[in-house]
């Protein structure tokens, strides 16, 4: 049998015995084992404590002997008495014996003491003080197994003794415990270990039982609402109210129970909703066959009338094409018009240009002779201006003669001393007769010049008034008369592309109504040819509708088969 083909319930229990067994094999093999080696260990160990302080005492008393205070007899004696005094754990003692195999103190067994012990051999033929002297002899201290009655018995039982070589005396202390101890107190261990596993077994079995049987009823409910699911029976939900895998699985199942529930509900409904429906088309299919007879006969009609009206929409399309022609004669001749009315304009604008240049290029002339010529007018001041200073000269020339004369006879009336003065007054009366000359030749030179500057100041005057009163006047009628050109122009040019525009707007509503017609035209013949379509159409679908009643009544018996199937579920 496969593992997987075991139940899970028999698997749960398998694998609880398996670690059980586990348990129980590793406490007999590996703890118990391990236990007694350990309770060994520390019983050697307790010995070796334990010897060491007998043999503490033994050298306490070799000490006070190695100071002077006692004597080597002394010593001995002494440490054989406290040796002998020391037990512990109630009853065990300590012995002495030397290397020689004279029992020195044998605190129980006293008959031995003083007495060669060398013989001395247990029931397994074990010579005990030759094993505890060879052991000293080799390692100074050890353990040796062996057989010895216990206090006040005569049977040997198994004994474990520790001993220790003290070099100075030659002494050989030592103590043991009976085996029989240490398998006591392995004893109880074992028996505490063993109650304590069938604790944890039974513990174990009892939690396996309460995993595994509610587990295996809890599977039992699963399984039995699978079954009713296998025979269609999806009236129950599983009732498990809990959070683990088959909580899980449960709620699944219950999904999947809730979900078959409304598929078979609507399932139900739906087919209920074809029933009707495929009765209402049956219906509808009779009036679909009596509203096709009427089609036929509407139809003759219709195809009579359609062919009446291409006949007129023709007539009216070769209309619509004369029309056409005559709207584009006068669309032509509006753009002729539009083209002169630009012309008229463009030489308007032209004209209102070259008057507008020249008026502005002669007023910037007239400002700019007028200004000059006002400078050089109120410049020409200045010629007066000489006059009076060239009078103002001659006044002071006849004041340098007078003073001249005057210095003359005041050096004549100096005599010698005056003399070199006389000569300068005649040079200074000699420079103003020259002055005087000079300034009467100026005087008629700056008359000449004041006056062609008057008739220059007149000459341009009047030209002034000319380009002033005439010619700037001329030039702003000139602009005057360009500018109403222009907007005569403009006007008549507004006129000329609005009329070619509406002629245009009237083309493309004619074009438009022409290719409607044309359209009309078209879709009357295709109406007419859609017609007998509509005709062998409608005699198709007369034939048909016969058949889609065989097929209606045929859906009828499957969905009542639906139905029949349907029922078989239980919900």
């Amino acid at each position: 049998m496969r593992l997987k083909d075991i139940k899970l319930k028999n698997k749960i229990l398998a694998l609880a015995l398996g670690i059980i067994i586990t348990f129980v094999l590793l406490i007999a093999f590996y703890i118990i084992p391990t236990i007694n080696t350990i309770i060994e260990k520390r019983t050697v160990g307790k010995l070796d404590n334990l010897v060491d302080i007998a043999y503490g005492t033994i050298e306490k008393r070799y000490n006070e002997f190695k100071d002077g205070k006692i004597s080597e007899d002394e010593a001995k004696r002494l440490a054989k008495e406290d040796v002998s005094g020391m037990r512990y754990a109630g009853k065990e003692y300590f012995w002495i014996n030397d290397m020689n195999g004279i029992m020195l103190m044998h605190p129980v067994a006293t008959k031995l003491n003083n007495t060669s012990v060398l013989e001395l051999k247990d029931p397994n033929g074990v010579y005990i003080f030759k094993e505890f002297i060879k052991v000293a002899n080799d390692k100074g201290q050890g353990t040796v197994s062996y057989m010895w009655p216990k206090a006040g018995e005569d049977k040997p039982q198994p004994k474990i003794s520790k001993i220790k070589l003290f070099k100075e005396w030659n002494w050989v202390v030592g103590t043991g415990v009976y085996v029989d101890d240490i398998k006591a107190i392995q004893k109880s261990i074992y028996s505490k270990v063993s109650i304590i596993s069938i604790v944890i077994v039974l513990f174990s079995f009892v939690l396996v039982s309460m995993i595994t049987i509610p587990l295996n009823k809890t599977l039992r409910r699963i399984l039995e609402h699978t079954e009713k699911y296998g025979s269609l029976d999806f009236r129950e939900k599983i009732e498990i109210n809990q959070n683990d895998e088959l909580g899980e699985i449960s709620t699944a199942f219950n999904l999947v129970q809730e979900g078959l529930n409304n598929l078979i509900t609507n399932m139900s409904e739906t087919s209920s909703e074809i029933t009707s429906g495929t009765k209402l088309i049956e219906e509808d299919m009779k009036k679909l066959g009596i509203s096709t007879d009427k089609t036929l006969a509407s139809t003759s009609d219709v195809s009579a009338v359609i062919e009446e009206t291409t006949a007129s929409v023709e007539i009216v399309s070769e209309t619509i094409s004369e029309i056409a022609d005559a709207i584009l004669s006068v669309s032509k001749k509006a753009e002729d018009g539009a083209a002169k009315a630009s012309d008229v304009n463009k030489k308007a604008g032209e004209l209102k240009s070259m008057s507008e240049k020249s008026n502005s290029e002669t007023t910037a002339i007239y400002n700019g002779v007028k200004e000059r010529l006002q400078d050089a007018i109120e410049k020409s001041k200045g010629v007066k201006k000489i006059s009076e200073l060239l009078e103002s000269i001659l006044g002071l020339s006849s004041q340098t003669n007078l003073l001249a004369l005057n210095a003359s006879i005041e050096a004549a009336r100096a005599g010698e001393a005056g003399r070199g003065f006389a000569v300068v007054a005649n040079e200074v009366s000699s420079l103003a007769d020259m002055t005087a000359e000079l300034v009467e030749s100026i005087q008629g030179t700056v008359n000449d010049v004041t006056s062609s500057v008057n008739n220059l100041v007149e000459d341009s005057t009047e030209i002034l008034d000319l380009i002033e009163n005439k010619v700037l006047k001329d030039y702003k009628g000139f602009v005057e008369i360009g500018d109403d050109y222009n907007k005569d122009a403009n006007e008549l040019n507004s006129i000329m592309i609005e009329l070619s525009a509406i002629s245009e707007e009237v083309t493309s509503a004619v074009d438009a109504i022409a290719k409607n017609l044309t359209d009309v035209s078209l879709a009357s013949k295709d109406g007419a040819d859609g017609i007998e379509g509509i005709l062998h159409m409608t005699e198709d679908v007369s034939r048909n509708s016969s058949k889609v009643s065989e097929i209606l009544d045929s859906n009828i018996d499957m969905i009542k088969e639906l139905e029949k199937q349907i029922g078989k579920f239980k919900i």
